[in-house]
């Protein structure tokens, strides 16, 4: 119960931010707000219509397009009920009508911000034809978490795979070398490129996870082209080839 209580107000906190903090510093999307419903019993009907009049006529009237359950398969039920909204009204009118009119049907409305993007790997595939060799990254969008947080050394990524290239320049930095995360007292073998074993998908796997990644007053060699999402984290590899006792 205690749990319930303290998730509940968590969720309400991050909404009444926008009432506690009038944010003037910082820029936001215009014309998309979060919506959380206070009930289970208001939900969405169509693309720009709820259950609820009271709410579709607050939408009708700021010109509401879209409407999506943000987190369709949260546990929390209060989760559920957070709506992403997109209008063409004006950002103030429209939070205004909620908390004029429909103050005990939703929380007060959340508005998102624009990512402010200061860091920039100068990694080659990523800058080559605006990420078109790093397309993965740009899908998830890795930059816009880049400002916040790229990951520690003391976090360590567990790959299980094919063989991997401890030697390529993009990982020579990145894995833990013959280390077993049970025991330090077993050691593994490491097979290399040009060795008994040919790596391939395993090492393009470990790439993605944590390939070195250029960052302030670091170098890369020449031919470390890619960039990775948690780059500053480090990799452990296992091998599925032999029955999975070899790491790399």
């Amino acid at each position: 119960m205690k749990k319930y209580k303290y998730a509940k107000l968590i969720i309400t906190g991050i909404f009444l931010m926008y009432g506690i903090l009038n944010l003037h510093a910082q820029d936001y999307k215009s014309g998309i707000l979060w919506l959380m419903f206070q009930s289970d019993d208001i939900t969405k009907v169509s693309e720009t219509e709820t259950s609820n009049s009271t709410i579709n006529k607050i939408f009708d009237k700021n010109g509401v397009y879209s409407m999506r359950q943000v987190f369709p398969y949260a546990k929390l039920v209060e989760n559920r009920r957070i709506y992403e909204v997109k209008f063409t009204g004006n950002d103030e009118d429209f939070t205004e009508g909620i908390i004029n009119d429909a103050t005990d049907l939703c929380f007060h409305p959340y508005r998102l911000s624009n990512p402010v993007l200061t860091y920039n790997p100068e990694d080659v595939f990523w800058n080559y034809n605006n990420g078109e060799w790093m397309w993965h990254l740009k899908k998830i969008q890795a930059d816009n978490a880049w400002d916040i947080q790229r990951g520690e050394e003391g976090i360590v990524i567990a790959v299980i795979d094919s063989y991997f290239d401890p030697t390529h320049p993009d990982l020579r930095s990145e894995f833990l070398m013959n280390k077993n995360p049970i025991t330090d007292s077993v050691y593994y073998p490491c097979y290399s490129a040009g060795g008994i074993f040919n790596p391939g998908h395993g090492t393009i796997v470990a790439g993605f996870a944590s390939g070195q990644t250029t960052d302030e007053n670091t170098i890369q060699p020449d031919t470390a082209y890619y960039c990775s999402i948690g780059y500053k984290t480090k990799l452990l590899g296992y091998s599925l080839i032999g029955g999975g006792k070899s790491m790399l």
